[in-house]
C-alpha cells in the first residue's frame, strides 16, 4: 500500500481513542477530553462559531464564556486526578507483574525427557521469542543441557537453564492433560493387544491339545 502516509492520522485517532485495561485513553490523560470532534461536530461547531460571530454580544453570553472557563478548569482539575489514579494502577500493576516473575526468574533444574522451550535470536520484533518444543536429551553439569527436536535430530552445542523454559507449566493444562490422556488410550491400547494375543495364544494352544487327544 503506497498511500499509507495517508493513513497515519486515522491510526493515532484509533490508538489515542482506545481505552487501557485502566479504562482511559491517551487522549484523555493528555488535554481532558474523551475523543476528539467527529465529523458531525465539527460542522455543529462550524455553524455556531459562525452564528457566534453575527450576533451581536450580549450579558448573558458573557456568563455562558465564564461558565464554559469554570467547567473547562473543573475538567482540567479531574483530568489530573483520574491521571494520577492512572499512574498508581499502572505502577501497582507492573509491581504484582515483577513480583509474579520473581520466583521464575532462574528457571528450576530439568531432567532427562523434559519439555522445553528454547529462546531464540529474534531477526525481527514480531518474531516469538521461543522456538521448540525440544526434549532434553542430556544433563550436564553447571546447569546445561543438550536437546534434540520433536524429530528426533539432537541440537548442536549445549543451552543453559536460563535460556529455557518448560512447555508444560502447569499440571492441569490443556497441552499436558492432552498428553496424559494420549499416553492413557496407548497404554490401554497396549494391554488389549496384549490381552488379545494371550487368549489367541491359549485358544491355538487348546485345539492343538483336543488335535492329540484325538
Amino acid at each position: 500500500m503506497d498511500n499509507w502516509p495517508n493513513y497515519l492520522a486515522y491510526a493515532v485517532h484509533m490508538y489515542n481513542s482506545t481505552p487501557s485495561i485502566f479504562n482511559t485513553t491517551p487522549y484523555y490523560l493528555a488535554i481532558g477530553r474523551t475523543s476528539v470532534l467527529n465529523e458531525f461536530a465539527k460542522k455543529m461547531l462550524e455553524q455556531y462559531t459562525t452564528e457566534t460571530i453575527q450576533r451581536p454580544m450580549r450579558e448573558e453570553d458573557g456568563a455562558d464564556e465564564h461558565d464554559a472557563f469554570t467547567m473547562r478548569l473543573y475538567e482540567l482539575d479531574m483530568m489530573k486526578k483520574d491521571r494520577d489514579v492512572h499512574n498508581d494502577l499502572k505502577r501497582r500493576r507492573r509491581q504484582i507483574v515483577n513480583l509474579l516473575k520473581k520466583p521464575f526468574g532462574i528457571p528450576a533444574g530439568y531432567s532427562k525427557g523434559d519439555w522445553v522451550f528454547k529462546k531464540k535470536r529474534k531477526s525481527k520484533k514480531t518474531d516469538p521469542e521461543y522456538d521448540g518444543p525440544y526434549q532434553i536429551m542430556k544433563v550436564i553439569e553447571k546447569g546445561a543441557y543438550q536437546l534434540r527436536n520433536i524429530n528426533g535430530r539432537i541440537e548442536k552445542g549445549t543451552y543453559n537453564q536460563d535460556m529455557l523454559k518448560p512447555s508444560f507449566t502447569y499440571e492441569d493444562s490443556p497441552i499436558h492433560a492432552a498428553t496424559l490422556l494420549k499416553n492413557g488410550l496407548r497404554e490401554a491400547e497396549r494391554k488389549l493387544v496384549n490381552k488379545m494375543v494371550d487368549e489367541i495364544n491359549n485358544q491355538t494352544q487348546g485345539e492343538k491339545g483336543d488335535a492329540v487327544v484325538s
